[in-house]
């Protein structure tokens, strides 16, 4: 990519992927196969031969479901926590 905005995009886009696939393996969702499986066997050619990045277009889709994934755990992960917050704090008022 010669384009540094979508470079910086699709670099951010992998990341969240990453890490939302790094959370799913703590969960007990099958999802976790099924997107691992499509990481490692589609594009397997691509690793041994030269790649091209028009050839990640067919799992895309994977690295935006996955920052999805990312966004809407770590969300769900604040509201946990700042409701055991404030279920402390009230209760701890009399």
């Amino acid at each position: 990519m010669v384009r540094t905005p979508q470079t910086i995009l699709i670099r951010c886009e992998a990341i969240a992927g990453i890490l939302g696939f790094l959370l799913l393996l703590h969960t007990n969702n099958r999802a976790k196969w099924i997107l691992g499986a499509a990481w490692l066997g589609y594009p397997m050619i691509y690793y041994i031969t030269e790649a091209f990045p028009r050839y990640r277009c067919p799992v895309d889709w994977t690295f935006v479901l996955l920052g999805a994934f990312t966004v809407t755990s770590l969300w769900a992960g604040l509201r946990v926590r700042n409701n055991q917050h404030l279920q402390v704090r009230t209760s701890a008022t009399p």
